[in-house]
C-alpha cells in the first residue's frame, strides 16, 4: 500500500510507469486514482489504530467510499480520454519547437 503514494505523485509529474507506456495520455488522472485509494485506506484504518469509537464508523465508511469512486470515476475519465485520441501530455510537438 506504501508503493501507491511515490508511483502517484510520480505519475501526477508525468513519469509513465512501464506497464502503461501504450496510454501515456491519462497518466496524470491514474496517478490522482492511486492517491485516492491511498487516502481511502487511511481513511479506514488510521482512526481504528488511534482508539476511535464505534461511533465515528459511519462517517468514515462514506469518506472512505467516496474516495474510492472517486479513484473509480479518475480511472474511467483517463480510459475515454485514452480512447478519444487526445493529444499526448505535454502535446505531441513540444520537444520539436512547432
Amino acid at each position: 500500500m506504501t508503493l501507491l503514494v511515490p508511483i502517484g505523485l510520480a505519475m501526477i509529474l508525468g513519469w509513465v510507469p512501464p506497464w502503461d507506456r501504450k496510454r501515456v495520455d491519462g497518466v496524470r488522472l491514474r496517478g490522482w486514482g492511486f492517491l485516492a485509494v491511498y487516502a481511502a485506506g487511511l481513511v479506514f484504518v488510521v482512526p481504528l489504530a488511534i482508539g476511535a469509537t464505534g461511533d465515528s464508523a459511519g462517517i468514515r465508511n462514506v469518506i472512505g467510499i467516496g474516495l474510492l469512486l472517486t479513484a473509480v470515476g479518475l480511472n474511467i475519465a483517463a480510459s475515454m480520454k485514452v480512447r478519444r485520441g487526445a493529444p499526448l501530455t505535454g502535446g505531441a510537438d513540444s520537444h520539436f519547437g512547432a
